[in-house]
């Protein structure tokens, strides 16, 4: 059994403290971003459709720790050799400290996939590989069920056509379960 299924089956038998129990273990995130990657000469990028499963454990009333998996598309509206699909885990640690439903976040992303990049020859050349990132989040929660968030981030790209950030911004809807 692979650590990851190990993982997998942990995540869902750890129990929920009591003092949690507005709060919902498991969310579903959905939304769209701007991706912007590669050399200013050549950027690529554009839209960038995501969906994230996750996993809360709270720390205290304000604040908790998530765990979970992502997957996204960049680039679907450039056409077929445009298109970059990531995937892979992703935690993070949010709090509230304000008495408004609103909580702050950061995120670690370990994304593996492909990404379309351009050469300084401008020749597009689609890369496969692990580009680890870290995101913050604003997220407005008026129930403790669905969320608004307004979140940012970078990737760390290293190819041979192009070694720097990949940057995203955008606005996901979030259910909870």
């Amino acid at each position: 059994m692979s650590v990851a299924r190990i993982s997998l089956v942990l995540l869902l038998l750890l129990p929920i403290p009591a003092h949690a129990e507005a709060l919902s273990p498991w969310s579903l995130s959905a939304g769209s971003a701007w991706a912007r990657l590669g050399p200013a000469a050549h950027p690529t990028g554009g839209l960038m459709i995501a969906a994230a499963v996750i996993r809360a454990w709270p720390l205290s009333e304000r604040a908790r720790i998530e765990a979970g998996g992502e997957l996204a598309m960049v680039g679907p509206d450039g056409g077929t050799r445009w298109i970059g699909l990531l995937g892979g885990p992703v935690a993070s640690l949010r709090g509230s400290p304000w008495a408004a439903p609103l909580e702050v976040g950061v995120s670690l992303h370990g994304l593996f996939g492909r990404l379309p990049v351009i050469t300084a020859w401008g020749l597009p050349i689609n890369y496969s590989g692990a580009y680890p990132g870290a995101s913050a989040a604003l997220r407005y929660q008026p129930s403790p069920r669905a969320a608004l968030e307004l979140s940012g981030g970078a990737l760390a790209i290293n190819t041979l056509a192009y070694i720097g950030p990949a940057g995203w911004g955008g606005l996901n809807a979030v259910l909870a379960f």
